[in-house]
Formats: C-alpha cells, sequence, structure tokens
C-alpha cells in the first residue's frame, strides 16, 4: 500500500511508514487503537527500529504495557526485534521487564530465543531473571540453547544461567542443543559444565537425542568425546536403535558401525 493512500495509524506504523504515522498522531489518530488481536501501534513501532515515533505514541498516550490477545507487549515486540533503544526507552516508560504472554513467556525469553544477546543483557541489567521460567518450565538458557543462539547462551552463562536446568520434559539446555543439532552451542555448553552422559525420565541421554532426531554430525561429535553409543534408555533402547526411527541412513550406518 503506498505510504500517501494510508489513513490508519496501525497500518502506517506496521507497514514503516514513520512519517506518516507522524502526520496522523497529528491529526489526532487514537494511539490506543487495536487490531483484532490486540496489537496497538506501539508494538509495531517496537518491531522496527523508530525511536522517534515510539516515543511520539507514548508521549500521546499509547500504554507501554498494553496486551495482546495472546499477553505480548510492546517491550515483547522490541525484545524479538532486538531493538536495544527502544526496549530501553520503553522501561524507562514504566514497561514490565517481568511481562508474561499466556504462555509464561518473557520480553527476556523472546530476546533468547531470537538471538539478540545486546537486548538480553539490558533486560537483564533492568531486572530480568537469567533463570525464569515459561509454563514449559524453559529457562532463557534453555530457549537459547533450542535456537542454537551461541553469544546469547554465552552471555547467560557468564551472567549465573543454571546449566543443569531441566524443562517440564526433563530436558537440559544440553540436551535441547542436541536434540535440534546446534553443535556450537553443545559445545559451549560441554565446555562451560554440562554433562554429557546426563539423561532425561526416559532415560534418554543427548546421544539418543541427537540420534532420534537424525542430527549426525551432533551424533558423531558425542561420539568422539566418548559417548556409549549402546547405553539403553528406559525401554531398553540405544542410541543405534533410536537412529534407526529417524530413518537418516548416514547416521544410521555410523552409529552401527560404532557398536
Amino acid at each position: 500500500m503506498k505510504a500517501h493512500k494510508i489513513d490508519n495509524l496501525i497500518k502506517a506504523c506496521k507497514g514503516g511508514h514513520s512519517e506518516v504515522a507522524m502526520q496522523l498522531l497529528e491529526r489526532g489518530a487514537n494511539p490506543e487503537e487495536r487490531t483484532a488481536k490486540g496489537k496497538t501501534a506501539l508494538m509495531y513501532a517496537g518491531r522496527g527500529h523508530d525511536v522517534a515515533l515510539a516515543e511520539q505514541l507514548i508521549r500521546r498516550g499509547a500504554n507501554v504495557n498494553a496486551r495482546t490477545i495472546k499477553g505480548k507487549t510492546p517491550l515483547h515486540y522490541a525484545a524479538s526485534g532486538g531493538n536495544t533503544a527502544i526496549a530501553e526507552l520503553l522501561i524507562a516508560e514504566g514497561a514490565d521487564v517481568a511481562a508474561q504472554t499466556l504462555r509464561g513467556r518473557t520480553p527476556l525469553m523472546q530476546a533468547c530465543r531470537k538471538g539478540h544477546a545486546d537486548v538480553a543483557n539490558l533486560l537483564l541489567r533492568c531486572g530480568g531473571n537469567v533463570n525464569e521460567r515459561d509454563e514449559a518450565g524453559m529457562t532463557p538458557l534453555i530457549h537459547a540453547a533450542h535456537k542454537g543462539r551461541w553469544d546469547v547462551a554465552d552471555m547467560l552463562l557468564s551472567a549465573g544461567s543454571d546449566i543443569h536446568a531441566t524443562d517440564q520434559s526433563g530436558h537440559s539446555p544440553l540436551m535441547h542443543a542436541a536434540a535440534e543439532g546446534r553443535r556450537s552451542v553443545f559445545e559451549l555448553l560441554l565446555l562451560r559444565g554440562a554433562n554429557m552422559n546426563e539423561t532425561d525420565p526416559q532415560g534418554n541421554t543427548p546421544l539418543h537425542l541427537a540420534c532420534l532426531n537424525g542430527r549426525r554430525k551432533l551424533a558423531e561429535l558425542l561420539l568422539l568425546r566418548g559417548a556409549d553409543p549402546a547405553m539403553p534408555n528406559n525401554n531398553g533402547q540405544s542410541a543405534a536403535d533410536l537412529a534407526k526411527l529417524s530413518g537418516n541412513k548416514k547416521l544410521i550406518a555410523r552409529m552401527l558401525g560404532a557398536h
């Protein structure tokens, strides 16, 4: 849509048409107008990088703690977008650093999932909890490991994140890294003291999880480090047995050859 045809503040902010959004505000546009999903203009501004627009929206009454129907706030959007300056502005204006979505995710978790170390560091300095948990029991470090965010994981560990924390499924950061094939984060976690032979409630080790999910390179790394390919889980299955379920032929051949 062409900028000169936009007559709606939310559409202007969503499309990145800052000048149009400013003009609409000058004409009296409601900064608290919402979409059907509860999104506001400030949320779209938070997703972008226009600090001046965000400032203007707040000055004209935009709620820094407004929530969508899923519980996201403008700070969640700024964190997801990696917008440190806007996150700083929102926090200075009273945004709740600990706000949780309906799934229990905070702005810190959003920043960690997206790999925005600078925003995550800001949120920690402003009161974020390095070991907070969402409804699935996942911590910021588990989110970072799951998504393969090395910089964020390194920063969280330096800030005191619990490397042995497990989610509701009993999976640690190392297990998430193994299951998702996040080699660089996996190696970082091992370097920082994670246990290569830890098990989940089903008796699966990181090697089991890597094989089940077809992560050949991660499985090979574990074998080189001395992981036992014959170790059974609670169902009597070895990592090689789970490799067969993955359908990854190269992985199956590698695991069978490791016995």
